[in-house]
């Protein structure tokens, strides 16, 4: 990786950059480099290197975008290996940036850590065939999380801790047949909200996560994905 780092701030031992914006990309290798002006001699250790918090802002566009050679033919990418997928099927999509399909419950596609606190995560989800679809915020590990989703003429917003599911809010919701529709999923200390299309649809609150990675959720079906975005609403 490389780029601009900007200092943010200095203590007695520490000292902060900003990440460079990787436009998608997993980060491949991470360094310290030192310059000066003039010779000089010293000692340097690296005691301690974390990276905390969710992205400022991590944005995947389109899969043409990600990789200019990309063809219909061969959709093999590195950037997709940056997610862990639960999902019988998971793959670069050419048209799109992402192919999510999953013949039985619980299809779950993740990225980030446990360090991910208070952030909103979006894509544009082509709603094909599929029994449920959406956001996954706040995962730890694929059998707990918070989702946004819809199903069966609902828009939810769901809770999975090992084999309890709880829907902690859910309202009605009709989409149409191959509808093309933004999903967004904010999630700042207890409260849990849903956006679709722009609209904030419905909201929850519950505390038992605090932090966690990413990603989506499909059941019984399969569904395209532009775009992914996740931003720090710290």
């Amino acid at each position: 990786m490389t780029g601009k780092k900007r200092k943010i701030k200095k203590g007695k031992n520490k000292i902060t950059w900003e990440i460079p914006d990787t436009n998608g990309h997993p980060i491949h290798r991470l360094g310290i480099e030192l310059t000066s002006k003039t010779d000089i001699t010293g000692l340097i250790g690296l005691l301690n290197l974390d990276w905390k918090g969710a992205p400022k802002n991590l944005n995947f566009g389109s899969s043409r975008k990600l990789t200019t050679n990309l063809t219909p033919w061969d959709t093999k990418t590195f950037w997709t290996r940056s997610f862990v997928s639960s999902a019988k099927h998971f793959a670069t999509d050419y048209y799109f940036t992402f192919a999510l399909s999953h013949p039985d419950k619980e299809g779950v596609i993740t990225t980030g850590t446990r360090d991910w606190f208070n952030y909103e995560v979006s894509s544009i989800l082509k709603l094909e065939l599929h029994e449920l679809v959406g956001l996954v915020v706040r995962s730890r590990g694929h059998r707990r999380y918070y989702a946004g989703v819809v199903h069966n003429g609902m828009a939810s917003i769901i809770k999975r801790c090992d084999d309890r599911l709880e829907i902690l809010n859910s309202v009605k919701y009709i989409f149409e047949a191959n509808q093309t529709l933004e999903f967004k999923v904010s999630v700042k200390k207890k409260h849990i909200k849903l956006y679709l299309g722009g609209k904030k649809i419905i909201e929850a609150f519950d505390g038992e996560f605090v932090s966690g990675g990413a990603g989506f959720i499909i059941e019984e079906g399969t569904v395209p994905a532009l775009g992914f975005s996740v931003k720090n609403i710290n």
